[in-house]
């Protein structure tokens, strides 16, 4: 079980995303924008991974993305990034994520909520 920040605008990928971590036995919080992550990570309410969506209305999770590799902490956050189905980054993501977008990985042009959930377990598997 981890304790997931989730960071989207969408409500309906919301309610799709957050239904399948949670049975996945993870315990997840949802915010609806990077400024009320931020405040969800500065308030001290901890977390073991944060997905965001790229393109977020004000703040962007790139910038989230950048914020939370900038803090100190003992644990290391899994940081996941993603895209929808049509939807191409300025710069193109190849093998290696690109200096702008410092995440654990990159999901882009989601299709099915079930990949980002995939990505998100591997990533916590890895991490033990």
């Amino acid at each position: 079980m981890a304790r997931i920040l989730y960071v989207d605008c969408c409500p309906e990928r919301v309610a799709c995303v957050c239904s399948l971590l949670e049975k996945q036995g993870h315990v997840v919080a949802v915010v609806n924008c990077a400024e009320r992550a931020m405040l969800h990570v500065h308030n001290g309410e901890c977390c073991d991974a944060v997905i965001t969506y790229l393109y977020l209305p004000g703040i962007d999770g790139a910038e989230l993305v950048r914020w939370l590799s900038g803090l100190e902490s003992p644990v290391s956050v899994v940081k996941v990034a993603f895209t929808c189905c049509g939807e191409k980054t300025p710069v193109g993501v190849g093998e290696e994520l690109p200096r702008w977008l410092p995440a654990d990985t990159f999901v882009e042009g989601l299709e099915r909520a079930e990949d980002l959930v995939e990505a998100v377990e591997k990533l916590l598997e890895a991490r033990g």
